[in-house]
């Protein structure tokens, strides 16, 4: 458990500068104790569209690619920074530069030793995609020196990204940016061979530097084998298989890890309940860094009023809907940074339940007992039984102030379009972090220009703040900073963050090592 401001470690190089990391390869290497062919069966609940690193957006494909692919750095169970394809590392004193040393005899798959002209050319590959922007918006916020150019086609190549030898490679930035590590240790930064990658079809025959090679990919099911040449010793599996259960279709994967053709599965909603502790199965859980928010669009009547905003999250019993609607398997959200990221404090309560002060609120703002208030639009795109049941707290909550919802649905691409439009008022939204840093949180939903601002939240001072925090290289300083940013953004009410994901998985008794960090099943080692 994080307590204050325990530091979770997702930038320790940054604490002593041109320091070396020690090299953690062991950790990274799952064990395994299987019952008979020492092989694996991973259940995925939504499709895999490609195996190339730098195209997919799919958690699904993302959880097969981090077996196949790895990067500079990787996150470990507590999302540290460690090594990955980088032995060590030095950044220098005015956080600007960065110097990789790189393992030498790593070899990808088709045999050839890796390079670091093969970063150089991983990472331009992904910066030049147009195919799949949202992969390489992160690894786009590096500031690199001469990446604009480069994305402008004024250069063929990004001055401040180079390989200085066959084993070390060099990153400028053109100013600090302290979530740089945390972003060459996600998926999509993931190197790549050039003589693979150009080929036709390379996102379904991937070749990368990981712990197990592609097999095969028919239909709904995927099969790896351990890659005995791997430099972090030869995974205990000999044979991963995924297989899709689309839908996601829940109880059949339950039903088939219970007759032994999976080894781990998630537990249906309606099974969470009474399951016996004497079954062949462990429950592995930990809280993950997805938040679920209720936002509202500040430049729709009558959201302007920051009054309005409060009272309504003073309303939301959200102990009532985390126990009624998802029955306890997640976790309330007092606040908005979710636990793994710096800053998180989970003494902040943010906006308790209690009626009596929202109608003080709404009194204050000149529409006593919701007096005169508009009929609210409430958006969702879920029609699943926990949604209507949360939906139905929601309303009846309200009710009790006098104010009146009418529940709108949409599927996915309509709701989409409709709040990035700017026409929904109030919705639920979902928000999983592309990186395991505040940026990816308050950076990209609460400053004024953030890409995921739905909220059209605009706070000056917040601002100020969030752009000191990008340069602050210091994890207790930019602590502090955040927790400034959550305070302000939480008194000024432009979202209701109601619940903290966890990822829960029930896992066959014979198997050790099943290991999650907050990032969810994607970095499952």
């Amino acid at each position: 458990m994080i307590r204050g401001i325990k530091i979770v470690g997702l930038f320790l190089a940054f604490l002593v500068l041109f320091s070396s990391c020690k090299d953690q390869t062991n950790n990274r290497v799952v064990r395994q104790t299987l019952k008979g062919d020492n092989s694996y069966s991973f259940p995925l609940r939504y499709e895999v569209d490609t195996l190339d690193p730098a195209y997919t957006h799919s958690i699904s494909s993302k959880v097969v690619i981090n077996q196949l692919f790895e990067g500079l750095v990787s996150f470990d169970n507590d999302l540290n920074i460690v090594p990955a394809l980088a032995k060590d590392w030095k950044i220098s004193r005015d956080g600007k530069t960065y110097t990789f040393h790189l393992r030498k005899g790593v070899r990808f798959h088709n045999g050839r030793e890796l390079k670091a002209q093969d970063f150089v050319y991983s990472l331009e590959r992904l910066i030049r995609s147009a195919v799949s922007p949202s992969s390489s918006l992160p690894v786009k916020m590096l500031r690199l020196e001469g990446i604009k150019e480069f994305m402008e086609g004024r250069a063929g190549h990004i001055k401040g990204l180079y390989a200085q030898d066959d084993y070390t490679l060099k990153i400028i930035l053109l100013e600090p940016f302290a979530p740089t590590l945390s972003i060459l240790a996600t998926i999509n930064s993931s190197v790549v061979p050039k003589e693979e990658a150009e080929k036709d079809g390379f996102g379904r025959h991937p070749v990368g530097t990981g712990p197990f090679k592609f097999v095969k990919w028919e239909g709904s099911k995927l099969m790896l084998k351990a890659n005995h040449d791997y430099y972090g010793g030869k995974p205990s599996i000999d044979t991963l298989t995924f297989s899709v259960y689309r839908g996601p279709d829940d109880k059949r994967m339950m039903h088939d890890f219970l007759e032994g053709r999976l080894e781990n599965s998630v537990i249906p909603w309606e099974e969470r309940q009474g399951r016996s502790s004497k079954e062949d199965f462990k429950i592995v859980s930990r809280p993950i860094t997805k938040i679920h928010f209720y936002i509202f669009n500040t430049n729709i009547y009558p959201f302007k009023d920051k009054r309005i905003r409060q009272a309504i999250a003073y309303t939301i019993d959200k102990d009532r809907i985390v126990k009624e609607a998802v029955n306890n398997r997640f976790i309330v959200a007092g606040g908005i940074t979710p636990p793994g990221i710096i800053g998180y404090d989970p003494s902040v309560k943010g906006y308790p339940y209690n009626p009596d002060i929202s109608r003080e609120l709404l009194k204050e703002a000149g529409f006593p007992d919701g007096k005169g208030l508009p009929v609210i639009e409430f958006w969702t795109a879920s029609l699943s039984s926990a949604a209507k049941r949360e939906l139905e707290i929601v309303e009846e909550n309200l009710s009790w102030i006098g104010v009146k919802i009418k529940v709108r649905y949409a599927p996915w691409p309509l709701f989409e379009k409709r709040f990035k439009s700017g026409k929904a008022a109030m919705f639920r939204f979902a928000f999983y972090l592309d990186f395991p840093d505040p940026e990816a949180l308050y950076g990209f939903l609460f400053d004024s220009s953030g890409v995921y601002n739905y909220s059209n939240y605009n706070n000056p001072l917040v601002d100020r703040l969030l752009k000191q925090g990008r340069r602050e290289m210091d994890v207790l300083n930019r602590a502090k900073i955040y927790r400034k940013v959550e305070k302000m953004v939480l008194n000024d009410a432009p979202v209701i963050p109601v619940l903290f994901y966890t990822y829960e998985q029930a896992v066959k008794s014979y198997v050790s090592g099943f290991e999650v960090n907050p990032l969810g099943q994607m970095y499952i080692p």
